[in-house]
C-alpha cells in the first residue's frame, strides 16, 4: 500500500495548484480503502461518496444494459472520481469495480460542505474535474445516440433492400 502524502497530491495535474493546507486537510479528512480484484466498490441505488483518489490500481466504470454489460471508463492512479463538490448525482447509476489490487484514498463526503466554505481551491479544482468529468460523459453519450441511430437506419435500409416488394 503506498502511503499518500501532500507532495504526491501536488503531483496530480488536478490538484497541483491547491495550497499545501488545504491539501493536508484533505488528507486528514480521508482514509485508505483497499479492494481485491474484481471486488465491487459501488452499485447502482446507492448514495454517491467520496471525492476518491485512486492511489493504486485501476476502476472500472459499467452500467447492465440489456442484460450485457456497458463499459464507460477505466481509470487508473491519480483520478478522483465518485461525488465532488455541487454534484447533482446523489445516488449511483452504475458499478465501480477494482482492476487489480485497488487503494483508493476516500473523502468524507460529509465534510464538503466544511471544504467548500474554508478551503476555495481545493473546492475550485475539485468542481473543475466534476465539469470535465460531465463534458466527457456528455459527449460519450451523445456518440453512443449517433451509432444506435446509425444501426437502426442501417437494419431499416437492409429490411427494405432484402424485401423489394414493400
Amino acid at each position: 500500500m503506498q502511503t499518500v502524502t501532500v507532495s504526491w497530491l501536488k503531483s496530480l495535474e488536478a490538484l497541483n495548484n491547491v495550497p499545501e493546507d488545504q491539501l493536508q486537510w484533505l488528507l486528514d479528512n480521508s482514509v485508505d480503502n483497499i479492494f481485491e480484484d474484481g471486488e465491487l466498490f459501488m452499485e447502482p441505488g446507492e448514495p454517491m461518496s467520496g471525492p476518491h483518489i485512486t492511489v493504486e490500481g485501476s476502476l472500472r466504470f459499467f452500467m447492465m444494459q440489456s442484460g450485457f454489460r456497458r463499459e464507460f471508463t477505466v481509470v487508473g492512479p491519480g483520478n478522483i472520481s465518485g461525488y465532488l463538490p455541487f454534484s447533482r448525482g446523489k445516488i449511483s447509476k452504475g458499478y465501480a469495480q477494482a482492476v487489480g489490487k485497488l487503494q483508493l484514498r476516500s473523502f468524507n463526503t460529509e465534510l464538503i460542505p466544511e471544504m467548500i466554505k474554508n478551503h476555495y481551491e481545493l473546492t475550485q479544482a475539485l468542481v473543475n474535474i466534476m465539469t470535465t468529468r460531465v463534458r466527457d460523459f456528455t459527449a460519450l453519450q451523445q456518440q453512443n445516440e449517433k451509432m444506435m441511430a446509425l444501426g437502426k437506419l442501417s437494419a431499416g435500409l437492409a429490411h427494405e433492400l432484402n424485401n423489394p416488394a414493400s
